[in-house]
């Protein structure tokens, strides 16, 4: 039903061609940045109310990657279709319009909810997951690592049936991140921030592979009410 779909493109573009510009700048994706304009222009248009937003460019081009090295002329509706869906996981970091508070409230329980792992969490560090929420789930973390990186996150985050199992598992590979380097907590909120935002601290496969098998021995960690 999508490839049916043709929606017209916004009048002005100019800003999702700047953010495109930043987006795996060193990536042969790049050469289909046009397309990728096309593709967004064309979501903003056909949702009125999120309209166009930054973030929204990290989860546009890996989608439109993969479907263009599968099926070329199909891969402009086909991401426009996915990114829908994807769009679905990080929709709370999102603003409506700019009196909308929902992001900051949905980061400060995401914030609460991976403190309550950690023995050395405080208020500080509080603070800092709220702004590495906020910097890094509204494009489930395409705009922190490389583009091999984030596919094999991705497939890791969209394996399970019901969008509520994805989001968990967002959740599950933050704090496995953060738990990796616990002891980076004891420098503080601002150190554990800035060394957590370092893609080459971080193992993509390796921690997806050990949350692969947490899960098939049932070893999930049980999480707190938000």
């Amino acid at each position: 039903l999508a490839r049916l779909q043709v929606l017209p493109p916004l009048k002005d573009a100019a800003q999702i061609r700047v953010d495109i510009e930043r987006t795996f700048p060193h990536h042969p994706v790049q050469d289909l940045a046009e397309k990728l304009v096309e593709v967004l222009a064309m979501f903003a248009s056909q949702h009125p109310k999120v309209a166009y937003a930054q973030g929204q460019n990290f989860l546009c081009a890996p989608l439109f990657w993969v479907y263009w090295q599968d099926a070329p002329s199909y891969a402009l509706k086909d991401t426009l279709y996915s990114l829908g869906r994807l769009h679905k996981l990080c929709l709370p970091l999102y603003p409506l319009d700019r009196r909308d508070g929902g992001p900051l409230i949905f980061c400060r329980a995401i914030a609460r909810c991976l403190g309550s792992y950690f023995s050395n969490w405080n208020e500080e560090h509080n603070l800092y997951a709220q702004s590495y929420v906020l910097h890094f789930w509204g494009s489930l973390f395409a705009n922190l690592f490389s583009m091999e990186d984030v596919l094999v996150l991705w497939a890791f985050l969209v394996e399970p049936e019901t969008d509520r199992e994805r989001i968990l598992r967002l959740f599950k590979f933050t704090m496995e991140m953060i738990r990796k380097h616990a002891r980076i907590l004891d420098l503080g909120g601002a150190a554990a921030f800035a060394f957590l935002s370092h893609p080459a601290v971080h193992q993509v496969e390796r921690l997806t592979r050990c949350l692969r098998e947490r899960g098939r021995e049932d070893r999930w960690p049980v999480l707190p009410p938000i």
